[in-house]
């Protein structure tokens, strides 16, 4: 058992589930997230899906209600239960939909599928076992498969990981799960409620944003999923070369033109990425004239964070609070072309964190600008082979 499902199991979770009461909504925010992989939603009628970590099966109920057939790699019982509630509360045909208990590196199929979609889970494994599930996921895909898969790196997940160093803070004396789990709703509500398009619980974001331990593993770019792509490319001899189609955001541009069929669009993501990054530390930022000294500067520190709070997770010492507070310290003196949106959010925790025992939910919910801050998060990438 992996470590992200021993944390499901362990506390009897599936902490995704969504806000759907508006159910026309929910379809249309999907239909534009494939929409800008360069996938019509017209594209999943009859479609045969694969789909590896569905959860609580939210997303698999837009692609069931488009006319796919999906079978379902959900190796969390609790993820399985609560799937299948949700497809008869919508009267879903059992026909059209498989679920399968086992992880992905043990499921076995010769069927051609015409999507394969891996959603939010790639992230949270090192890089052994995520290579593992990348050969086996691209052992299901054929010509005319599409793959999505999903990234998250320590820059666009900087501010939820001083978010986690706040959580961790203030629930450092707490032992029972869902006594930490209610002091850090009261803490980070406001926080989510900044956010106008959220669709998650504060409950299940808490649960899976700041006390998942396998966050701590973030460090999966988008630069680094291509990459793999055409490495591990070999584990299916059938297929030959990938190409991406289409990225969220699109903070890479795809500059070719329609006769250069030589273009490659996932070198270009490899090639440029480390020049774009930055912009997925705050939703706030748009392009600005970095040079590559400050880019690296930034990434040494956004890296740093992530390697501290590791350590913090483990054992809430005073010492590791210090070293944070030492960075970011030296992160607002010398990012002011950042803006002062950024900088003010980092002298809020900076405040905060000096002063870690008189930390409380109230202090947290009440910061100004850091309650308001964002980075942009996950990334999706689509990626199609490339007939030559």
């Amino acid at each position: 058992m992996n470590e992200f499902v021993r944390f499901y199991e362990e506390n009897g979770i599936s902490p995704v589930s969504q806000d759907i009461s508006d159910l026309e909504l929910h379809i249309k925010r999907r239909e534009r997230l494939y929409r800008l992989l360069g996938i019509d939603s017209r594209l999943f009628k009859d479609a045969d899906i694969l789909e590896v970590g569905a959860g609580s099966g939210y997303n698999t109920l837009v692609f069931l209600l488009l006319g796919a057939k999906v079978d379902i790699v959900e190796p969390n019982p609790v993820g399985r239960k609560e799937m299948q509630k949700l497809f008869d509360n919508y009267s879903i045909d059992p026909k059209r939909y498989r679920i399968y208990d086992c992880v992905i590196e043990k499921y076995e199929s010769s069927k051609k599928y015409d999507f394969v979609i891996a959603e939010g889970f790639l992230p949270a494994f090192g890089d052994s076992e995520r290579e593992k599930i990348l050969q086996a996921l691209l052992k299901q895909v054929s010509h005319n498969t599409y793959l999505i898969l999903t990234t998250i790196c320590e820059f666009s997940y900087f501010f939820e990981y001083l978010r986690i160093v706040l959580g961790l803070c203030l629930v450092r004396e707490v032992s029972n799960f869902s006594n930490k789990v209610q002091k850090l709703c009261v803490a980070f509500k406001s926080h989510l409620d900044s956010l106008g398009f959220a669709s998650r619980p504060i409950e299940d974001w808490v649960k899976d944003s700041i006390l998942n331990p396998t966050n701590d593993h973030f460090s999966y770019s988008l630069k680094k999923s291509a990459e793999d792509i055409r490495k591990f490319s070999i584990y299916n001899k059938e297929v030959g070369r990938f190409d991406v189609i289409g990225i969220s955001p699109n903070f890479i541009l795809n500059l070719s033109w329609y006769k250069d069929m030589g273009y490659s669009y996932i070198d270009a993501v490899i090639e440029q990425f480390d020049c774009k990054k930055y912009l997925l530390l705050s939703t706030e930022f748009k392009e600005m004239n970095l040079n590559q000294k400050t880019i690296g500067w930034l990434s040494d520190n956004v890296v740093q964070l992530r390697l501290l709070v590791h350590k913090l997770r483990k054992n809430v010492d005073f010492s590791i609070i210090e070293a944070i507070v030492e960075l970011l310290q030296q992160m607002s003196n010398n990012c002011f072309q950042l803006g002062e949106f950024f900088v003010e959010s980092l002298r809020e925790c900076i405040e905060l964190l000096k002063n870690p025992l008189e930390l409380t939910e109230y202090k947290i919910s009440a910061m100004p600008n850091f309650s308001r801050a964002w980075g942009r998060g996950q990334q999706y990438m689509s990626i199609k082979a490339i007939i030559e």
